[in-house]
This record gives C-alpha cells, sequence and structure tokens, in this order.
C-alpha cells in the first residue's frame, strides 16, 4: 500500500468513526428536561419543585461522545494499517500526511462551522443588522438612496414649477399681443373721437350715479391721448381720466373708469387687500352694465364685447386653496362677482339692487374681511330696506357663485395704484 493510499484510508477512517460518534451521541444522551419533584410543603400540600439537570445539554454531549468514538477510530485504523511493513521513513511521510491533512484550511473550516452551525441562523441575523439602534440593513440602503435621490427629485420639481410660470408668461404675452392687435383694429384709423362727446358720455353715467345715492366728488378731467395706449385708466394724484383713442368710442369705457374711481374714493382702505379690489372691479362692471342695460361690456371696443355679466361664472365647487392659487396668479374674478350682482339685479329689479349694492359698498365702519362678509352686508342692506325680505333667495344666489361659503381672507397689502380697466 502506497503513503498516500494509507493517509486516504486513515483520515477516511477517522472521519467516519467522528460522524458515526457524533450521531450515535446524539441518539443516546438522554434530551430529558428540568425534573420536577413534589415536596411536602409545611401546610401538608405537595409543592413542585423544580430541579435543573446538571447534565451538559444535548448538543454539547453529542460532540463528547464524537471526540471519543474519533479517538476510537482512529486507534483502529491505526492498528489495520500494515505499520510493520513500512520503513522508518515511510512511517514518518505518512504521519506527516495525516498531520497535514488536519491541519488544512478546508479542513480547519469545516470544523468550524460544525462547531458553529447551532449559532449560524443567530450570526445571520445579527449581519443583517447594523448600527447601534438596529437599524435593518435594507432600510439604511433605502434611506441612503432616498437621501441621494431628494436634491435630484427636488430639482426636478423646480424645473417643472419653473415651465409651467414660463408658458404661463408666454400665453399671457400672447393674449396682450392679441388684444394689441385688436385694439389697433377695432377702430379705423383718422376718425378721432371728440372729448365733448366722451364728456356727454360721462355726465350722463354722473346722473345715474346720483338717483342710485352716491355722493359724487368734482367732475374730473377726460383726455383721449395716445399715451394712455389700449388702455383706459384714472389717475388719482392728477384726478384725470386718461383713455386711449382707441377706446374713445366706446361709452362703457369712460363709465367704467369713473365708476371705479367712485368706489375707490368711498373705501380706499380696502383697496389695499386683494378681496377689497375684486369687490370693487364687480361693482364697476356692474353699475357699467346696469346703466345701460346692457350685461355685455365695451361690445363697441372689442366686440362682441370684453365681458358679459350675465353669466354663470362660480367658485362653487373649488376649495379655498385653489381659490386662493387663483387669485395668486392674478386669476379675474371680476366675471363672477359681475355674474352675481347681475344675477341679483334680475331677483329684486335694477333699482332695488343698485340701492342694496350702494349700501352695502357703503358702510365703512370696519373693513371687509372676506368675500363672505361683504355678501352678509348685501343681505343686511336688503333686509332693511323696507322691501319685502328676500334673504333666503339672496343668500341661495350668492352660494351658487360659490362667494358665501368661500371665507379666503386675503388682506394682502397693495401699494400700487389703483388702476381698472375694462
Amino acid at each position: 500500500m502506497s503513503r498516500r493510499s494509507l493517509a486516504l484510508v486513515f483520515v477516511v477512517s477517522l472521519a467516519g468513526a467522528f460522524l458515526v460518534g457524533v450521531i450515535s451521541g446524539a441518539d443516546i444522551v438522554d434530551h430529558s428536561g428540568p425534573v420536577s419533584i413534589a415536596t411536602p410543603s409545611a401546610n401538608g400540600d405537595n409543592t413542585d419543585k423544580t430541579e435543573s439537570n446538571s447534565s451538559l445539554p444535548a448538543s454539547s454531549s453529542a460532540w463528547i461522545f464524537g471526540v471519543v468514538t474519533l479517538l476510537l477510530g482512529a486507534f483502529i485504523a491505526v492498528l489495520g494499517t500494515s505499520v510493520g511493513s513500512l520503513t522508518s521513513k515511510e512511517r514518518l511521510d505518512t504521519l506527516t500526511s495525516f498531520l497535514q491533512t488536519f491541519v488544512s484550511w478546508p479542513f480547519a473550516l469545516l470544523i468550524i462551522i460544525i462547531l458553529i452551525h447551532d449559532r449560524l441562523p443567530d450570526m445571520i441575523d445579527r449581519i443583517s443588522k447594523i448600527g447601534p439602534e438596529g437599524i435593518e440593513l435594507e432600510q439604511a440602503v433605502a434611506t441612503a438612496v432616498a437621501t441621494q435621490q431628494a436634491p435630484v427629485v427636488a430639482a426636478q420639481q423646480r424645473v417643472v414649477a419653473t415651465q409651467e410660470v414660463l408658458q404661463q408668461q408666454q400665453e399671457k404675452s400672447q393674449q396682450e399681443i392679441e388684444q394689441l392687435r385688436q385694439c389697433v383694429q377695432s377702430s379705423p384709423a383718422g376718425t378721432p373721437v371728440p372729448v365733448a362727446a366722451v364728456r356727454a358720455d360721462l355726465d350722463d353715467f354722473r346722473e345715474y350715479l346720483k338717483k342710485v345715492g352716491f355722493t359724487l366728488p368734482s367732475e374730473p378731467e377726460i383726455e383721449v391721448t395716445t399715451k394712455a395706449g389700449c388702455n383706459a385708466f384714472y389717475s388719482l394724484p392728477e384726478h384725470v381720466i386718461r383713455i386711449g383713442p382707441e377706446l374713445a368710442p366706446d361709452p362703457d369705457v369712460v363709465r367704467h373708469e369713473y365708476a371705479a374711481y367712485e368706489l375707490a374714493s368711498m373705501r380706499p382702505k380696502d383697496l389695499t387687500t386683494l378681496v377689497g379690489r375684486e369687490i370693487q372691479n364687480g361693482l364697476a362692471d356692474y353699475y357699467t352694465g346696469s346703466s345701460s342695460g346692457d350685461p355685455r361690456l365695451a361690445e363697441i371696443f372689442q366686440p362682441p364685447y370684453v365681458r358679459n355679466l350675465d353669466n354663470e361664472a362660480t367658485l362653487s365647487g373649488l376649495s379655498d386653496a385653489d381659490i386662493a392659487d387663483i387669485v395668486a396668479r392674478g386669476g379675474d374674478m371680476r366675471e363672477v362677482w359681475g355674474g352675481a350682482f347681475w344675477g341679483l339685479r334680475s331677483l329684486l329689479g335694477q333699482e332695488r339692487a343698485d340701492r342694496v349694492l350702494r349700501v352695502a359698498w357703503s358702510e365703512t365702519d370696519r373693513m371687509i374681511t372676506s368675500r363672505s362678509d361683504f355678501v352678509e352686508r348685501i343681505i343686511t342692506a336688503a333686509a332693511n330696506d323696507g322691501e319685502p325680505d328676500m334673504s333666503a333667495e339672496i343668500r341661495d344666489l350668492f352660494v351658487t357663485r360659490g362667494l358665501l361659503a368661500s371665507d379666503v381672507v386675503d388682506n394682502r397689502d397693495l401699494t400700487a395704484t389703483v388702476v381698472a380697466t375694462p
């Protein structure tokens, strides 16, 4: 028998003997748990007393039995080998090969795995956790990834928001360009409108406002000038209404600007808030249309009209956040207020509606705090005017328009000069 064969037989014999020893030891070891012994107590009752078995655990006893069997197997393997037929050098070589096998890393790794196999699940579980607080590795990785992605996501959101703003600005610019184009085409060149004709329209409107109950200030100057461009506005410091030549032929333009001025002079503080501004513009539209009995505004300047008071515009169904967003983006609320006021005119009649709205706007004891606040003033004015009580109908009207249920308070300061355009 060669030395390699001898070493192989020797190792296989030892391994087999060791395996048999482990299996046999695990089977013959006593697996009984703690022993319960009944002992009499002082009062005569039997009390169970639990005593622990002092013997080694089953797994430890099995390994000890396996080691003993391993030694026995090694002894048998040595006896079964033809030791006598080997020279001293061959015996030394065989013993060296045997020892080299036992100190090799695969064998050592196998021994380590066998020794720690009971603790492997717990070790794997511990490895899957990191940190002093036991943070799961997967969660830690996910958190790290999310942290790295957060700036990217934020940057993408900023880009999208910027694109939306640019798109809105582009659309607004296109609308302004279209309005300028229509402005230029709306009035034939070389047909100037004399200031006297514009003043005559304004005088008629002032007489109408006096009948409604307004206390009018002095009559403003009127200028039809290219300096106004395609626009009309009331210059408060100069007490002058300036109108572009293209807008002068339409009487609604001068009426609207004067109504806006008259309303502003009554409640100047309310024009420092967005809600006050939107109500003032809605009233200016209303009195412009009510004076002529035509809900279509500036139809001569820009057919068929710039705005129509006979509409169904409403805020109903929109949340307070949606409405605030519309206002913040410069949304025009005059359609909603003007439509609601025109509906009130249909409900109460022209004279009563004109008077009720004036009374509600004339209450200057405190600022208007919200849309519903002004609606409640309208309801109170109508209830106290000596006419049939229609508070429920008025309330339903403004609820339908979404103006009574919306309590968005927006008292942000506006320092710009009041400019009301048709």
